[in-house]
């Protein structure tokens, strides 16, 4: 087959220009909505992960069940009362926490850990974990509160910037 192109009429990579920049615009606002569901940048505020993370660190944080959530990630996880309870508030009105897993469902139950939380068999039960601080001299994690459940994750810290 011969195709002959009359002089002065558009090429069909010329007519597919409009259809091809509406298909890139539409690919590129779908990857960022689906990073921006995926994705959270959290501020660092207090010393307890220090050295890793300081007072002001900025951490990308990707939206992780606690279900996935393995020993030696860190996490962000809604920050309980002082009692270890959770109240109902309002989505807005959480406060996280960031910490280390030290043990996910299956793990042997770390030392330090409450006595209420020792089992039967010595390992974390399914649907929680334990945390702690990197920074040892802040207790504000599973040696205060004993397990956490996966359902108060947010998520696991992907990389950090100051």
């Amino acid at each position: 087959m011969l195709i002959v192109r009359r002089p002065g009429s558009p090429s069909v990579a010329s007519r597919a220009g409009p259809f091809v920049a509406i298909g890139l615009v539409g690919a590129i606002s779908a990857a960022l909505w689906t990073a921006r569901r995926r994705l959270v940048v959290v501020t660092v505020r207090g010393a307890s992960m220090a050295p890793t993370l300081r007072d002001g660190d900025r951490v990308m944080v990707r939206r992780t069940p606690g279900a996935r959530v393995r020993r030696g990630q860190i996490v962000v996880l809604e920050h309980p009362d002082a009692d270890g309870k959770y109240r109902i508030q309002a989505r807005d009105r959480r406060i996280w926490m960031i910490k280390r897993c030290t043990a996910a469902a299956g793990d042997p139950v770390p030392a330090g850990i409450p006595e209420r939380c020792r089992t039967v068999d010595g390992r974390v039960p399914s649907g929680v974990l334990t945390v702690l601080s990197d920074n040892l001299s802040h207790p504000n994690d599973s040696r205060k509160f004993g397990f956490l459940p996966h359902d108060r994750v947010l998520g696991v810290v992907v990389g950090s910037g100051s």
